[in-house]
């Protein structure tokens, strides 16, 4: 190696620590955040070495950015699998009480996370619990920084140093990249992303194998690579690597039609290694890959039915169809015509046939909500990360803003790949512009996905870096390399430059300790939450509230709860939103009964139990919450008061809490509900409440107290006056039993 190729590589191999650096200084910068609201207004909480949380009671300390419900599920979930000695997990008992249900999410983030929980307990002897909660912070920064490096050296090696640069680079600047890999917001989006990369970069390589070194031989190897990494994101996350493996074959075909377009022109590119066996090396790699992950996962006890949402042979199957397809479809492309023989059309059959399984099992047995996740809806974890159900509303609502910009901003790399794709058409540089079709397919699907969830944009990015490797490496024989790497650059750069702008605003927030809208409500709902634990005993608590209040509960308080915003509890959404549209006290009781709920919690600032109430009748202002919200509770509700904390920001919000008991009689019902206004400063409703106690209820012990209590709250000395002969000559006879 000359000299100014190892000054060269030094350089390089010193940029890549010092952007590792820099991600290491980043992310502290948010993880300081993050144990600085997570203590903030903390209550005491002992330790206890034996709770599979850390905390006494199953409680938790950590505020999760953006209050991102999948991150609870992952931290909780691991825990439990931990404290259980388990190495996979498969039933959970914090939702759809009093059962629980079942789990089939992929194991493999949380053995990411167990991992590094049981590095941090060997290291500081903290309870396992505790551990898993502090692993949560770096989890997913230590995912990109293994992208970054594993990377940045395949690039280098199998493309150039230039490319490998501006991949990594558009890693830590993008804006959708950024807030993939977050502190304290664990899932297993970050590894399905990686998977991604892992499953397009190899293909890519052996594509745009147009040194003379590179053989046959060398495009299989990288295909049998590349099927392993697609097997796994199949396994962690089906709903974005399916999608991107059709991607895959896309680009395949449109790199093979390229290549029969420049055979035309003379330029023949080396697509040999596109033709000859190397997609059935792909997928059958693919397939068996599925087949291994699948019992590993699942063997011996999970093995029958099929679901959707998760790893099973019969993707196994389509995979291979899927690879003879493009087989024979690239072999005739590329002029093959001799392989259509009878065994050839069979094959295809069969092939047509494992293709076609999936989607009519699709049709037939539905989807399972592989595509309908919750966390699809929000563009980034950052802070305001905007939340639609589609990019055409949210950019109809949003328009020309700094994040749309910055979004938009990408696809501009896809623009100038495609622009030196004809600009160099009557180049010799077959086998660069074969590469940047390849790219092309992958990132073409995950725009049709972003279309329809905002969650896509992430992928776009990614897949549009790669876009740019692509044409970046195939300008090497162009007429003006120079120029036209300069172009590169430009346009990666300025697609990076309203990202970063968004990346630093959050963390000028941090450095002034300004508590965001979104970290005020985690907060309450952890006071609330271990308030609610503290009154009601360990684990003894059931919720109805709304999805993202029940999740915070179970996490935060470790009590149980109905309804949360995961797919796999599709029961407990139904119950819950059975209960919160009852237009019968009876029904209404007999559900919660059921269900054993023992308490249904309304807070203001999250409306969800009126949707489900109007979701699930006509007639929302009799069903149960509608009858709440005008505090007509039934006879076996008993309100419960709990002053929210007063908090600049939070001002008029308020949360109201009812208890399950036995039946009540009308008047001691009543007497309840005038000493929860009297508790909660509420005068003018205690009045109220009074008065038709003292109409309807003139001797009654509980409402002769009640009475008393309101008229000492506002100081009515004439009333109260009155009511003291009437409780004491009660008192006398001894009525004060029943109370």
């Amino acid at each position: 190696m000359s000299f100014p190729r190892r000054l060269y590589t030094s350089f390089w191999i010193l940029g890549l620590i010092a952007l590792g650096g820099l991600l290491v200084l980043l992310n502290s910068l948010r993880v300081d955040r993050l144990n600085y609201v997570s203590e903030l207004a903390a209550a005491p909480l002992q330790i206890d070495a034996l709770s599979p949380t850390g905390y006494e009671g199953g409680m938790r300390q950590l505020i999760v950015p953006e209050h991102n419900n999948e991150s609870y599920e992952w931290i909780a979930q691991t825990q439990q699998m931990l404290a259980a000695g388990e190495s996979r997990l498969r039933h959970v008992n914090y939702d759809n009480a009093p059962q629980g249900r079942k789990t089939y999410t992929a194991s493999a983030y949380r053995w990411w996370l167990g991992l590094l929980g049981k590095i941090d307990h060997a290291v500081t002897n903290r309870p396992m619990g505790l551990s898993v909660e502090r692993a949560a912070l770096w989890a997913d920064p230590l995912l990109q920084l293994l992208l970054l490096f594993c990377s940045g050296w395949f690039i280098a090696r199998h493309f150039s140093i230039g490319c490998a640069a501006l991949f990594v680079v558009g890693l830590v600047t993008l804006y959708h990249l950024v807030g993939s890999f977050l502190p304290g917001q664990p899932g297993h989006f970050g590894l399905s992303l990686m998977c991604i990369v892992g499953s397009v970069l190899p293909l890519l390589a052996a594509v745009s194998s147009y040194r003379p070194q590179w053989t046959a031989a060398n495009a299989r190897r990288h295909a049998r690579l590349a099927a392993v990494f697609a097997g796994l994101g199949l396994w962690v996350n089906v709903a974005l690597q399916l999608p991107v493996i059709v991607g895959i074959g896309v680009g395949g075909l449109l790199a093979v039609v390229m290549g029969r377009q420049e055979r035309r022109t003379g330029n023949s590119s080396n697509d040999g290694i596109v033709i000859n066996g190397f997609w059935r090396c792909w997928s059958l790699m693919g397939a068996a890959t599925i087949l291994v992950m699948f019992f590993v996962e699942y063997f011996p006890s999970d093995l029958g039915g099929w679901r959707a949402s998760t790893l099973h042979p019969l993707y196994a199957a389509a995979w291979w169809g899927f690879g003879e397809l493009l087989a024979l479809s690239t072999a005739s492309i590329g002029g093959q015509k001799q392989l259509w023989s009878f065994r050839a059309v069979v094959v295809l059959g069969f092939a047509g046939l494992s293709v076609a399984a999936v989607p009519l099992w699709f049709f037939l047995r539905g989807t399972d909500g592989i595509f309908l996740e919750p966390a699809a809806s929000r563009l980034s974890g950052l802070a305001g990360g905007p939340v639609a159900e589609n990019s055409w509303l949210w950019l109809m609502r949003d328009r020309l803003s700094l994040v749309t910009t910055a979004t938009v901003l990408p696809l501009a790399v896809l623009g100038s790949a495609i622009w030196l794709w004809f600009r160099e058409k009557k180049s010799s540089n077959a086998a660069g512009r074969g590469a940047v079709a390849f790219a092309l397919g992958p990132i073409l699907v995950a725009m049709a996905g972003a279309a329809m969830q905002l969650r896509w944009w992430n992928v776009v990015d990614l897949l549009a870096l790669i876009v740019a490797v692509a044409a970046l490496a195939g300008v090497t024989k162009a007429k003006k390399p120079g120029t036209q790497r300069a172009w590169g650059w430009g346009v990666v750069v300025a697609a990076a430059i309203p990202g970063l702008i968004l990346v630093i605003s959050p963390l000028r927030t941090s450095a002034e300790r300004v508590v965001t809208t979104g970290e005020l409500e985690s907060l309450i709902e952890r006071d609330l939450s271990q308030w609610l634990a503290n009154r009601a005993g360990p684990g003894r608590a059931i919720i109805l509230a709304s999805p993202n209040l029940t999740t915070s509960i179970i996490f935060h308080g470790g009590s149980r709860g109905l309804g949360t915003p995961f797919r796999e509890n599709s029961d407990g959404l139904s119950a819950a939103l059975r209960i919160a549209s009852a237009t019968s006290p009876d029904e209404a009781h007999a559900l919660v009964r059921r269900r054993e709920v023992t308490h249904i919690i309304l807070p203001s600032w999250d409306p969800a139990l009126d949707e489900y109430a109007r979701a699930g009748t006509n007639q929302s202002e009799t069903s149960l919450i509608g009858m709440l919200h005008r505090w007509l509770p039934p006879r076996w509700l008993r309100p419960v008061p709990y002053q929210l904390a007063r908090i600049p920001g939070f001002e008029g919000q308020s949360v109201v809490i009812f208890e399950v008991v036995e039946v009540q009689e009308n008047a001691v019902a009543l007497s309840y509900l005038a000493e929860y206004f009297v508790e909660m400063d509420r005068l003018d409703e205690a009045g109220s409440v009074s008065h038709v106690l003292e109409q309807s209820f003139p001797e009654d012990l509980s409402a002769l107290v009640a009475r008393a209590r309101v008229a000492s709250a506002t100081r009515d000395s004439a009333t109260l006056a009155k009511l003291i002969p009437s409780l004491a000559g009660s008192i006398r006879r001894a009525d004060d039993e029943v109370l």
